[in-house]
């Protein structure tokens, strides 16, 4: 998210993808993709885009999907694209699911995860946090607190529903 109290000090590669397919530190954003509905769409943003100035590459066909990529505010790697479903037959890499050490059944709850039925009430917030969860572990109390606060006192004491600029 762009603002302003963020540094300045883009190392890509670490801080930043090196371009949408590039080398970055894990636990930094690598692109985000937003999908359309169809090429022409994706084209009509390409135009617009470059309309304003900004570069941007594509669009390109991945054979799945069809996109362009160009560089949002702070250098981040941004992706427009439209698209249908990904036949894994011809889209998964046997050898990078063999680096990642995905063994057989992580690979199928991957492709075919199982359905969520969502319960009538909200599912509790989990007493510990996750043993991956970043923050927590560097910041253990802040983060506490925070987990630690009920839903209904997250949305009413954390949401700002004021926009920035009053049209009125």
């Amino acid at each position: 998210m762009q603002h302003p109290d963020n540094t300045d000090n883009v190392e890509f590669g670490v801080s930043h993808a090196d371009g949408p397919g590039g080398d970055v530190r894990g636990g930094a954003m690598q692109h985000i993709a937003m999908h359309v509905d169809t090429v022409d769409e994706v084209l009509e943003m390409r135009d617009r885009l470059r309309s304003r100035g900004i570069q941007v590459v594509g669009a390109l066909d991945h054979g799945f999907i069809q996109s362009i990529y160009f560089e949002g505010p702070e250098g981040l790697n941004l992706e427009v694209c439209c698209g249908s479903d990904i036949d894994e037959r011809a889209w998964i890499d046997p050898e990078v699911v063999g680096l990642c050490g995905i063994n057989a059944a992580e690979l199928d709850a991957m492709k075919s995860p199982s359905r969520y039925d969502r319960p009538g009430n909200p599912v509790a917030q989990p007493t510990e946090a996750h043993p991956t969860n970043e923050r927590a572990r560097h910041a253990p109390e802040r983060y506490a607190a925070l987990a630690a606060m009920p839903d209904d006192v997250v949305w009413d004491k954390l949401s700002e529903t004021t926009p920035p600029v009053d049209v009125g």
